[in-house]
């Protein structure tokens, strides 16, 4: 079976769909210069994960996250 890899938001690094336990929004504590409030990263482990990238609110970010879902559940 073929994995599927993630991109990241800027679509300049990638990581297989199957490493990836779990998927989570996170508030940006400290306001990003750009504006962003908030973050997205995959977990492998509890110490490991992958930085999927900033986002101006909760909503872009879950709407990125659906993205993937679907991307995962497509097999591509």
């Amino acid at each position: 079976m073929k994995d599927v890899m993630l991109w990241n938001k800027e679509y300049t690094q990638s990581c297989k769909a199957s490493k990836v336990r779990e998927i989570n929004i996170y508030p940006c504590h400290n306001q990003d210069p750009k504006g962003m409030e908030a973050k997205v990263y995959g977990w492998y482990n509890k110490d490991e994960y992958f930085d999927f990238g900033y986002f101006l609110n909760t909503e872009d970010a879950r709407r990125f996250i659906v993205k993937l879902h679907k991307q995962i559940r497509e097999g591509r």
